[in-house]
């Protein structure tokens, strides 16, 4: 089983009305590309390893992305600091990557 975050986790962590199709399209595509951002940073199959699901941890480091990605959708800003991900997207990792 992968990650248990679906649409209606990322549209609460955004409050977004779940009824709603409002950026579904959208939603969806950042929340693929955020469970693969987590499997590419921890270097791990971690549908493989947690078969009951991911780690809370690794669920929230994908809501936060997803939420970062929604916030700020372009690569450069002219009125401050971009980040490329999240204040603590990584330390939310730090222990599920493997480093070998």
């Amino acid at each position: 089983m992968a990650s248990l975050v679906d649409l209606n986790d990322v549209k609460d962590q955004l409050s977004i009305e779940r009824n709603t199709g409002d950026f579904d399209d959208l939603l969806g595509r950042y929340l693929a590309a955020a469970k693969s951002k987590v499997i590419a940073h921890v270097r791990r199959d971690l549908d493989a390893e947690f078969s009951d699901g991911w780690p809370d941890h690794a669920d929230q480091a994908v809501r936060m992305l997803v939420a970062h990605w929604f916030d700020v959708r372009e690569t450069a800003s002219t009125g401050g600091a971009v980040s490329e991900v999240p204040f603590g997207f990584l330390s939310l990792l730090e222990n599920l990557r493997d480093l070998s």
